[in-house]
């Protein structure tokens, strides 16, 4: 028993640590998107591979300053529409992958959509919910 405890403790400190602080912040600068259909996806594990340790993620914050209004898919289902110059801010979703098209006939510079994602730490609410 003591031999398991010593190979397994520090995994279940990590995850104790995870659980009690979060993920570290993770940004993604979105590319150019051409107009009307422009789309970039974008895979956690393969495009931010420092976030595999911490998937699914759970908070989700857009920031575009395009002028062009974007439609966000969330694991492969569409999930709504950020409007220009709009913040959006998501939480409590799983997130593995998710990918903006452009719905407008205006170009989306590179740079002008940005996200931020993290893992979020437990809080008295989570451990309620639980119970």
């Amino acid at each position: 028993m003591a031999l398991i405890d010593y190979i397994l403790g520090p995994k279940r400190s990590r995850a104790n640590t995870v659980q009690r602080d979060g993920s570290p912040v993770f940004l993604y600068s979105f590319g150019a998107l051409a107009i009307s259909g422009g789309r970039e996806y974008v895979e956690l594990r393969t495009d931010i591979p420092a976030s595999r340790k911490y998937e699914p993620l759970d908070v989700l914050d857009i920031t575009n300053t395009s002028g062009a209004a974007l439609t966000l898919e969330i694991n492969g289902a569409p999930f709504g529409l950020i409007a220009q110059n709009f913040f959006f801010s998501l939480t409590d979703q799983s997130l593995w992958s998710m990918a903006l098209i452009n719905n407008t006939t205006t170009p989306v510079a590179a740079g002008s959509v940005t996200a931020r994602m993290q893992r979020a730490a437990r809080t008295m609410d989570n451990i309620a919910a639980e119970l």
